[in-house]
């Protein structure tokens, strides 16, 4: 069942908001800083605003999937909305640093349910060969959101620190179009048959594109983290020449996404992953080696257009690999593994950063980009869309109304 216009429209805006969970609050730091000076560990806290969501999406995503697929889609992206404009506009109120690092935190799940269920509904309405592109275009969307939230929030926090938490209830007037124009894709408790090769199981297939998942997300993560200050502590880089800098990762990233579809069909899923990570590398590359702004700009776009047609390619794939019933779950883990790769960030980054310095973070970046370029040709070799083996029981998805009779039928065939 394809959407209407108006539909997919929804959908595609609703599918934008998480993208303004950071990257339209980093501007009001200084000014919050300033605001709660007296509060002992203020360094500490001001930045727990930003990252306090960022562990309630990982753990949150798994229960927004389980959500999904038992009360429904429509339902579940509803509550999600509603609750993302409470918590996430709870700045404009809350005097206390402490709570308001909890509404945050709680904002986090909001943020997880919005997600899976947008990637969710995109996977039940298309086709593979039109959700690829659909993907591609949500992705391409969300960085030209970014950068527009963000510049309205630097506009906003002049004034003050707080203005710029009333982004977030723009989450509000999408309410009513989503409860009046979407459909219930999947019928609460609704036993579907499962089909052999797309069922509630993980198959050795999707746990190993879940860790490129990983990968690559935690690769990501390290440019917009630690690039801004290797630009303007390392290399003397102003503030606007780094933001350009940065505005040409996220430009990049929109298009390679945006292109997605014109990509995916003269290439195969293993190909885009293999490419992706070697753009990657090659940008990681140059960022370490070289330090004439030209040069960095490329980098900066190399490692856009890795990300911007991973993230796409991983999303499709794995949404094809996973029937309607257990959809919303499988789409959850995905949204957990991203996230636990960007927790892994400062486990790895600050340790090399420390002895290495940022050529040496760059350069271990690379080296690992690398590696993951050939382990997707070597793990995905033998290993086709439709031809999923070696499948482990998924203990949080049980196979609803399927008897013991029909589980040996499917294992004879």
């Amino acid at each position: 069942m394809l959407p209407s216009r108006r539909q997919l429209i929804v959908l595609l805006v609703c599918g934008t908001l998480p993208v303004m969970t950071t990257a339209s609050l980093a501007p009001i730091l200084p000014g919050m800083h300033r605001a709660f000076h007296d509060i002992p560990q203020i360094d500490v806290l001001s930045r727990l605003v930003l990252t306090a969501p960022a562990l309630s999406i990982a753990m949150g995503a798994l229960l927004a999937g389980f959500l999904l697929d038992r009360l429904g889609r429509r339902s579940v992206l509803a509550v999600s909305l509603l609750i993302f404009a409470l918590f996430g506009s709870c700045g404009l109120w809350v005097q206390d640093i402490q709570w308001l690092i909890a509404s945050r935190f709680i904002f986090g799940f909001a943020v997880a349910g919005i997600m899976t269920a947008t990637a969710t509904l995109l996977a039940d309405f298309f086709e593979p060969g039109q959700l690829r592109s659909k993907m591609g275009l949500q992705a391409g969307i969300m960085g030209g959101w970014g950068i527009l939230s963000q510049t309205a929030s630097g506009w906003m926090a002049e004034t003050s620190w707080r203005y710029p938490f009333a982004l977030f209830l723009a989450a509000l007037p999408l309410l009513p179009f989503v409860l009046l124009w979407l459909p219930e894709t999947i019928k609460p408790q609704e036993n579907p048959k499962v089909s052999r090769d797309s069922s509630g199981h993980i198959s050795y297939q999707m746990l190993v594109i879940g860790f490129f998942s990983f990968a690559a997300m935690g690769l990501f993560v390290v440019v917009p983290i630690q690039a801004p200050f290797y630009f303007g502590h390392r290399l003397g880089i102003g503030p606007t020449s780094t933001a350009i800098l940065v505005s040409v990762l996220t430009g990049a990233s929109s298009l390679t996404s945006l292109s997605f579809a014109f990509l995916k069909g003269r290439w195969s899923q293993k190909m885009i992953l293999t490419v992706g990570f070697l753009c990657m590398t090659i940008g990681f590359l140059m960022l370490s080696l070289w330090t004439r702004r030209l040069v960095l700009a490329g980098g900066m776009a190399a490692i856009g257009c890795g990300i911007g047609s991973i993230g796409p390619c991983i999303s499709a794939w794995i949404a094809e690999l996973t029937s309607p019933a257990y959809r919303g779950r499988a789409m959850g883990l995905l949204t957990t593994a991203n996230y636990l790769g960007q927790f892994s960030i400062p486990l790895w980054s600050q340790n090399l950063l420390e002895p290495y310095g940022y050529e040496g973070l760059f350069l271990s970046a690379a080296l690992v980009s690398f590696l993951c370029s050939v382990s997707v040709i070597l793990s995905l070799r033998n290993l086709r869309l439709n031809g999923v083996s070696n499948s482990i029981e998924m203990v949080v998805l049980p196979t609803p109304g399927k008897t013991e009779k029909d589980e040996q039928s499917r294992r004879s065939s």
